[in-house]
């Protein structure tokens, strides 16, 4: 049976009771905790006959500080009773690879010969301590982004032991410009010249029995001949079956407030599949073991145990129970440890207990015999949690797969990675709650206590059926065989070190020499250097280089321009939508336009310093490697695919589809390397010239679709929406067929196909939109379902009550019925939503609101106004584990006392503790949770408006006035096409008046466009032929008057527009600033919050005199770089200054400073932050309007 077929609605009570029917409990495991295995160096695994080893390597181990030039091979090998045990292969003296660049002439002009170079490195090496090498002259060619490397070049190839230190990165010399692969570990040399890509079978040749342990697996073998005996099978079999254990402690909290690990439980299975779905998931066995708290026993706890055959170990302290869960590990010898983050909090509280007590032996929880225990953090592990490098590194030998991060990976629309909440989602299984604080009670009674080892049982239980149900062995098994890395980094989700290895691999193999590996620090030095060079603040966000500040949570500004996004025509279209879409529009450009580090010239600065965009190869070029990798990654599933279609048995389906999503993965992922600063082989060059190309692309396709006398009302950087105005579905797909073979004959690679044919469709905004898509499942059956993009209905940081208001009045408005009777019945089921919540007939449930933590809770500088950081401290305090990455539940309570929000925050539990001490603050989520997100759906509606949203919901109408739909920009379908006049677009603008001489009266000035006085329609251009003549007597005005004019009303905008005071553009809130502190609370994605609005995306528009609204986003009022902080949040409507007003004249803004005021200014910040001042504002220049030059809509100029 199938993983996912067993284990839906099964948790561990249902095994344990089906068990104990059945007369047994479980798989019984040997009474004795003595190891059973254990890093012998007297014996070898069964070898072949012709001595050599078959080796089933999983994982590595290279210790660069403590044991450099060593390498240790970690997997399983045959025993000799027919099954496997593990292995560790031992590899001693390790080489270093480094290729020396040499000079063409040396300082003097005189040109370098080899034996020049050869001496100067030789003096290198002696300087470093490296006492033996070797060196020989090669060919090698480079392709990527360091400057001054030639293509094909000969190099000096320096090898010596890796015992012996590494030299210099940045070595250079008089004979030789610089050096590759200094810092390249000894690992990653092996695995790229055995060519080893992923776990496999190995073939050692020439092994000895060690003559040291190094490790704790049953065998350990030597191999003498180094890389040179290591062979990758070319006809290999099975996969060995792994032995998977599932791991969870229950921890509890001491007088200090410290977690102490008072109960573990380890669930395991021997015969898990690494290819594929394992046959019986719930063949398990199992073992427990609780320790004594500072009170006595039950008295009849020994005698239900032995009475009822419970697995329970029980011990008098915590240290017995951690040397028994150590050896009772080592006796198991699993190869894979699982658990729901098991490396945020079961694996790093397991290794502070261990440290605190000083446990002999504690790197049995790994295969490597590590001495020092790595330094421990408590921050919880780094965003999207996981743990810290120190939990991962102590498991060394063994694979770790925490459920917690593979679900963030393969599961991105989940609502929260809990694992009650993936529990019920995936497995459909029950996780029942632990409260801290009952903990210790539970150790009053036998039942209560047996029940709490059962819970905790469940808890390893469920990690392990959601490992079964995603698949995460097998998939990163084939990603891993794919991109030829370690197992455990892709465990890890290491996605970008995934593709840095596939390709590390095939530029290895044509003779290619990579970049080197560069640490964080190494490229922030870097990035700085080079802005210091441009004249740049280095430290400046808005020029997309330096660092966030401190409490600052805005992202840099982008290198380049990414993806299209058109402009959408908004509104509801209730004909059929057709939605064609690029497959894989990246990866396909790289093939149409030949797109490599090896065929692309890099583009050089022009004299301003810009960076011009690459140009692609010509057609007679070669094929470079990433096309050709991505041909071969869609070729091969394509074959794979269709291999599935025609297989019938269940597990080699299951298998293929693995495979056929791990390739799709791979082809998918392969732009992102080049994009991301991070990676090994970042080109921006070639990631800009690829968005450049998707956006060229989606650009044709719409001008094909006008052309065609097509309405395309959207597009997202891959993807069109054209509005066919016909109910007919044979006539839309004929459109939808003649449209892509109209676009498709224009390219090679690349494919345009229909990915949808929406009946009805509310479009809202650029990325947010709902439809109903409609499929045909067989011959004149179609299928109908709902598809929903952006909205807030799908958002985690809305309440369940606000989501599934939400879907209701979404499902009215794509119901098809008449607009009156979908206005009607959307404010019926306002009605009756309001009404049930006043009678309190809502579970609490409804009101639950989830928001994610990118970092943990201590780490937020302004972390007591956020609730879910508040809560979050809240639930650390009650001993409970809360790391980077979490998803925090609250509920916001009433209290008069408390007008903070996040004051009135409180988990769900501790509101159903309260018994009705803590009440639901229902007037805060009818006007923050349920207004907001419902308007913005009824908003393209006609016949409603904001106010009767407010009244069905019980709120004050007068407070929630509705705003003009054409004020955000977008243009609107049928009767709302049409773009305004100019005379309509600037109707509140202040008109120019220039006073005249002639007359000596002010009139506006007639300017330019006509006024329909003349016959000709207003507005329209009459040319600069004639003169600017008097709007009283016609007489002709001086230039120089107009242009003295137009300055000091451009002054007087200017000046309105920085003293316009701030106001809140939520409905709910409308809360006016006359100034707004840069250090004011912001939300996760750098967003500003007001003080006292409780939406946590609102933003600001100025108010100019008399309450005219000025569309000046608040990235511009709170005197921040707009780099600090990402563009607005669309739930509120603004539009660009620019499209507002009427071209201006430049004009400078402030009096000239004295050239090096900036820099003084600049270098006194860096001072004063170094000597511990940096939380002082570092002062910055107050931002330029949009546009170069801006004002408030009381002081616009219009010509």
């Amino acid at each position: 049976m199938r993983a996912a077929e067993v284990s839906t609605g099964v948790d561990w009570f249902q095994v344990v009771d089906d068990s104990a029917a059945d007369g047994a409990a479980s798989t019984p495991e040997p009474a004795s905790s003595a190891p059973a295995s254990g890093g012998g160096t007297g014996s070898l695994p069964r070898c072949e006959e012709d001595g050599t080893l078959s080796f089933y390597w999983l994982d590595a181990y290279e210790d660069e500080l403590h044991a450099p030039g060593s390498l240790y091979l970690i997997g399983k090998a045959a025993d000799g009773d027919g099954g496997f045990a593990s292995c560790c292969v031992q590899l001693k003296g390790c080489e270093r690879n480094v290729y020396v660049l040499p000079r063409e002439t040396d300082a003097d002009g005189a040109p370098v010969s080899f034996v020049d170079v050869f001496n100067e490195v030789s003096a290198l090496c002696r300087k470093h301590k490296i006492a033996k090498f070797k060196c020989k002259r090669v060919e090698r060619q480079y392709a990527f982004e360091e400057p001054g490397v030639p293509a094909t070049s000969a190099y000096l190839k320096l090898v010596y032991s890796g015992e012996y230190p590494a030299l210099p990165a940045d070595a250079v010399g008089e004979t030789f410009s610089r050096v590759f692969g200094a810092r390249t570990s000894c690992l990653e040399l092996l695995l790229l010249k055995r060519r080893i890509a992923g776990p496999c079978w190995l073939t050692l040749s020439g092994v000895a029995a060690a003559t040291s342990s190094a490790s704790w697996t049953k065998y350990e073998v030597a191999l003498p001949e180094g890389k040179k005996g290591i062979t990758v099978r070319r006809d290999p079999p099975p996969a060995p079956p792994l032995i998977v254990a599932a791991l969870h402690v229950q921890t509890i909290l001491n007088a200090k407030n410290q977690p102490e690990i008072a109960l573990a439980s380890v669930i395991s299975h021997r015969g898990v599949a690494a290819d594929g779905a394992t046959s019986n998931p719930t063949a398990l066995s199992s073992f427990s073991v609780v320790r004594k708290l500072d009170k006595a026993w039950p008295w009849d706890l020994t005698r239900t145990i032995q009475k009822d055959k419970v697995r329970l170990e029980v011990v008098g302290n915590e240290r017995g129970l951690l040397n028994f869960l150590i050896a009772r590990l080592h006796q198991l010898d699993p190869d894979v440890l699982v658990g729901h983050n098991i490396a945020g909090h079961d694996i790093s509280v397991l290794l502070s207990r261990l440290s605190t007590f000083k446990v002999a032996h504690w790197s049995k929880i790994g295969r490597m015999r590590v001495r020092n225990m790595p330094r421990l953090s408590s921050s919880g592990g780094s965003f999207g949690g996981g743990g810290n490098w120190a939990e991962w590194s102590v498991v060394a030998g063994r694979l770790m797969c925490d459920t917690f991060v593979s679900a963030r990976e393969l599961l991105p629309s989940q609502r929260s990675y809990s694992l009650k909440e993936l529990a019920r989602t995936q497995l459909s299984a029950n996780k029942p709650e632990l409260e801290q604080a009952a903990i210790a009670g539970a150790f009053d009674e036998t039942g209560t206590l047996l029940q709490l080892v059962r819970c905790v049982e469940n808890d390893a239980f469920l990690s392990l059926q959601l490992m079964f149900r995603l698949q995460v062995l097998p998939l990163t098994k084939q990603l891993t065989g794919l991109a030829g890395n370690l197992w455990s980094k892709s465990l890890q989700g290491k996605r970008a070190e995934r593709i840095e290895y596939l390709l590390l691999h095939e530029f290895h193999r044509l003779k290619y020499l990579a970049p080197d590996k560069e640490s964080y620090a190494v490229r922030t030095a870097k990035r700085k250097a080079k802005a210091v060079e441009a004249g740049n603040d280095p430290d400046d966000e808005d020029d997309g280089g330096g660092r966030r500040g401190e409490g600052q949570t805005g992202r840099k500004k982008p290198a380049y321009a990414g993806g299209l996004v058109l402009e959408p025509k908004r509104g509801f279209y209730d004909k059929f939508v057709l939605l064609l879409d690029f497959n894989s529009l990246y990866p396909s450009i790289v093939q149409e336009y030949n797109i490599c580090f090896t065929t692309i010239s890099r583009p050089t600065p022009d004299p301003d310093g810009v960076m011009p965009l690459a140009v692609p190869p010509p057609a007679s070029v070669e094929q470079g490697v990433l096309p050709r990798l991505i041909g071969t990654l869609v070729a091969r599933r394509r074959e794979v695919k269709a291999l599935l279609k025609k297989e019938q048995d269940a597990g080699r389906r299951a298998q293929l589809d693995i495979r056929q999503k791990a390739l799709k993965i791979m082809a998918n992922s392969m732009y992102g390397c080049l994009g991301f600063e991070g990676s090994r082989f970042y080109a921006r060059a070639l990631a800009e010239l690829i968005t450049s190309r998707g956006r060229d692309a989606l650009m044709h396709a719409v001008e094909i679709a006008q052309g065609a006398n097509m309405d395309v009302i959207y597009g997202d950087t891959d993807s069109i929406m054209v509005y066919s105005a016909t109910d007919s579905l044979p006539e839309a797909r004929k459109m939808a067929e003649t449209l892509k073979r109209e676009i498709n004959k224009h390219y090679r690679c690349m494919e345009i196909d229909l990915d949808g044919l929406m009946q009805a469709m509310l479009l809202l905004k650029k990325k947010k939109y709902a439809a109903l898509l409609v499929e045909e499942k067989a011959p004149g059956k179609l299928s109908v379902t709902r598809e929903t993009k952006g909205l807030d209905l799908v958002r985690r940081d809305w309440c369940t009550l606000s989501r599934e208001a939400g879907s209701a009045v979404l499902d009215f408005i794509l119901s098809g019925k008449p607009k009156e009777e979908v206005v009607s019945s959307i404010l019926a089921y306002l009605s009756e939503v309001a009404d049930k919540v006043g009678k309190n007939e809502m579970p609490l449930d409804a009101f639950v609101i989830t928001k994610q933590l990118t970092k943990a809770p201590k780490d937020y500088p302004d972390g007591k106004n956020q609730p879910h950081v508040v809560v979050a401290k809240a639930m650390m305090e009650q001993g409970e584990s809360v790391p980077a990455g979490s998803v925090i539940e609250y509920v916001v309570t009433a209290d008069e006392s408390k007008s903070s929000v996040a004051e009135r925050a409180h988990h769900p539990k501790t509101v159903l503790k309260a018994e009705g001490f803590l009440q639901v603050d229902v007037a805060w989520y009818m006007a923050q949770q349920l207004h907001p997100p419902i308007w913005r759906l009824c908003e393209p509606i006609d016949g409603i408006t904001s106010e009767q949203v407010a009244e069905c919901l019980g709120l004050d109408a007068t407070k929630f006035k509705s705003h003009s739909l054409s004020n955000d920009g977008g243009a609107l379908p049928r009767d709302r096409l049409a773009a305004p006049s100019d005379l309509q677009r600037f109707a509140d603008c202040e008109p120019l008046s220039v006073r005249c001489a002639a007359c000596k009266t002010t009139a506006p000035l007639k300017g330019l466009l006509s006024d329909g006085t003349d016959g000709t329609p207003p507005g329209e251009w009459i040319g600069a032929s004639g003169p600017l003549g008097c709007g009283a007597c016609g007489a002709r005005l001086p230039r120089t008057a107009v242009s003295n004019a137009l300055t000091l009303a451009m002054r007087k905008a200017i000046a309105a527009y920085y003293t316009a005071p701030l106001q809140c553009d939520e409905p709910s809130c409308c809360e006016r600033a006359r100034s707004v502190s840069t250090h004011i609370s912001r939300d996760d994605a750098g967003l500003p919050l007001f003080p006292a609005c409780t939406v946590v995306r609102g933003r600001g528009r100025s108010r100019g005199p008399g309450g005219r609204e000025d569309a000046r986003p608040v990235t511009r009022a709170l005197s921040v770089p707009a780099g600090a902080l990402p563009r607005p949040h669309d739930a509120h409507r603004h539009r660009p200054l620019a499209a507002h007003a009427a071209p201006l004249v430049p004009l400078p803004l402030r009096r000239g400073r004295r050239k090096d005021q900036g820099c003084r200014r600049g270098e006194a910040a860096r001072r004063d932050a170094r000597r511990g001042a940096s939380a002082q504002p570092r002062r910055r220049r107050r931002p330029q309007p949009p546009g170069g030059l801006g004002a408030g809509a009381a002081g616009r100029v219009r010509l």
